[in-house]
């Protein structure tokens, strides 16, 4: 992954794309399937998807984007659920290339140790849903599903 990572942000440097000295400011490896991210599902005709936002199952993240951007904007965050979108639109805002690598692919068991601890789903969901409101608005869950259907994909590395 570290490499593949390694080689976009030249990549999308050259065409005008990358991030500070042609890096890439959030990875994330693609996966086999995705309830929630349909950006992060593979598509295996392509080299890897450039989107405004990932979710955090496995991502790779450039500290130097990571400290423009402020962090881990986690604090009134005790699950953690949100942080992982909110930093990389915060990335991708800041102009750092969020990327799904499609040629790398994981398989992830959604929620199986969240839902091992009672009330923790449940608790996590308000959790989320009140630091998403504070950061994008009532309408968050609208706007993160209109980001979650912008992307281009790039078919050469």
């Amino acid at each position: 992954a570290a490499l593949r990572m390694a080689r976009m942000g030249p990549a999308l440097a050259a065409r005008g794309l990358g991030g500070p000295a042609g890096r890439v400011g959030v990875y994330a490896p693609a996966v086999d399937r995705n309830p929630y991210h349909p950006q992060m599902v593979r598509d295996a005709r392509i080299q890897y998807r450039r989107v405004a936002l990932v979710d955090g199952i496995a991502p790779l993240i450039d500290l130097d984007c990571a400290r423009e951007v402020g962090g881990a904007d986690c604090a009134d965050n005790p699950r953690g659920y949100g942080v992982d979108v909110w930093l990389s639109l915060r990335a991708h805002s800041a102009g750092w290339p969020v990327v799904v690598d499609h040629q790398l692919v994981i398989r992830h068991r959604y929620h199986t140790t969240a839902r091992s601890v009672d009330g923790f789903m449940d608790a996590a969901a308000r959790a989320e849903h009140d630091y998403m409101t504070r950061r994008l608005g009532p309408a968050w869950r609208d706007e993160v599903a209109r980001l979650q259907h912008q992307w281009t994909d790039e078919t050469t590395l």
